[in-house]
Parts: C-alpha cells; sequence; structure tokens
C-alpha cells in the first residue's frame, strides 16, 4: 500500500486561505440593479441564459477559480509531500579507507606526501556527494578502527581527514578486510574506496574480500630505504659496549 506524507505539517494552516478568498469574492460580488420596461422582452434572454447558466457562472468566476488554483497550489508547496511506500530505497552508503601506515608520511617529489595526497582525493571524492549520501570513515595500519562512523555531515567529516597523520606502523590489509565483512546487511549498499599507496599484498584484497573495492593508489614507488626496526643491548661480557641492530627495508 502506497500513500503520502508531508514534511511540513504545520503548513496545513495555509489552508484557511482558501475559504477566507471565497468568503472575499462573495463580499466583493456587486449584483448592478437596472430599471426596465417590462421582463417580457427578457424571456428569450433568460430562457438562453438557463441553458448556458454553468457555462456563464464559471465565465463569471473564472479569476476566483484561477486564484483558488494558485493558493492550493502554494499550499502544496509548503507541506512538501513525498509519496511513501512498500519498496525499500537504498540509502547511498560510501566507504573511505584510508592507509595511516609509516610509509603514507613519506614526501613525494612535488613536496606532498602520500597521505596529503590521499587526503585531497577524499575531499575531491566527497564533492560529489549527493547530500543525502551516508559516508563513513575507516583508518588502518596493522590495525583498523572507524575514525568516523556513518554521517551526513559532510562538513565535519571533511575536518576530521584533514586532521590525519601517519603512524610508526607497518601496513596491514587484513583487519580492514575484517571490518568490511563484518558490515552484515548493508555491506551490499556501500560503496568502498581505499586510499593507500600499495604497501602490502595485492592477494590480500583478491582472497580475502567480498566486497568490490575502489582502489585509489598514491604516491610513486622508488628506490628508498627505512628503518623497519631497531634493538639496543649492552654485551654481557663487556658491559662498556653496545650492540645496535637495525632492520633496513628498501
Amino acid at each position: 500500500m502506497n500513500w503520502f506524507k508531508v514534511m511540513q505539517p504545520a503548513a496545513w494552516w495555509l489552508s484557511l486561505l482558501i475559504p477566507l478568498l471565497i468568503l472575499l469574492y462573495f463580499l466583493k460580488l456587486r449584483r448592478p440593479q437596472k430599471i426596465v420596461s417590462s421582463t417580457l422582452l427578457w424571456q428569450r434572454l433568460l430562457q438562453d441564459q438557463r441553458v448556458n447558466a454553468l457555462f456563464q457562472r464559471l465565465r463569471r468566476q473564472l479569476l476566483l477559480i484561477l486564484q483558488l488554483m494558485v493558493l492550493i497550489l502554494l499550499v502544496l508547496a509548503a507541506l512538501r509531500p513525498w509519496r511513501m511506500g512498500t519498496q525499500h530505497v537504498k540509502t547511498q552508503r560510501l566507504l573511505l579507507v584510508v592507509d595511516l601506515s609509516a610509509s603514507m608520511g613519506y614526501r613525494e617529489a612535488d613536496g606532498l606526501t602520500r597521505l596529503k595526497r590521499a587526503q585531497e582525493a577524499m575531499l575531491s571524492l566527497l564533492s560529489t556527494c549527493s547530500d543525502d549520501t551516508m559516508v563513513a570513515l575507516l583508518g588502518f595500519h596493522e590495525k583498523a578502527w572507524f575514525v568516523q562512523g556513518f554521517t551526513r555531515n559532510i562538513r565535519r567529516l571533511r575536518k576530521t581527514i584533514r586532521e590525519l597523520e601517519p603512524m610508526a606502523a607497518r601496513s596491514n590489509l587484513s583487519p580492514v578486510i575484517k571490518v568490511i565483512n563484518s558490515l552484515g546487511g548493508i555491506r551490499n549498499e556501500t560503496v568502498i574506496h581505499l586510499f593507500s599507496d600499495g604497501a602490502f599484498p595485492t592477494s590480500e584484497v583478491v582472497s580475502k574480500n567480498t566486497v568490490p573495492i575502489v582502489f585509489h593508489q598514491v604516491g610513486q614507488s622508488s628506490d628508498n630505504a627505512g628503518i623497519r626496526g631497531i634493538s639496543v643491548r649492552r654485551q654481557i661480557a663487556q658491559p662498556e659496549l653496545v650492540d645496535i641492530l637495525i632492520n633496513l627495508h628498501n
């Protein structure tokens, strides 16, 4: 069963203008008076008027009818009616997944970090969203967490995206896949965009994910070295000596 509802019920008060308009019309109505010698001369005219009584009445009240139509349309516009039915209308959902691992802090040749590029890409994507789009932000490195749950407050989400910072951790996509697969019924209604430099095995996306992901790669691969681990220990035999072990990764 389908029916109509209104978004502004208070606008029903405007419908009181309709009887007020009719009342003003009758108050304004004035019938001209004329003196005639005999009504016998008017019999044929009166007969024609009886035949065309409805048309004559409508013609005299044409202005009133037009005013009523305009007033009714204004009332309907103020009520903002909408149709509600049994068919479920899916709300568009957008999930932004951003890599916050240490490699996202790498500065490219143009002086921008990879995370900065990802932020610009996400902000550009948000500018294409409609007002009823639900958007969430998921951050990850070795773990995954919701930085911002699903919301229609795009302005606050933009502020949250600009405040993102990379963290001293590796990149692991497995926790992200687990979070996505745990979304339940809304998973198939959600468009997922992943922003990362791709510093993780691509097989993780293919083998573990059951929902399509739009991948946005930021940054370009280059030959560089990074410290992945460091360990400092003092020798037992010679306490004055300290061993430093550094794990480098290209």
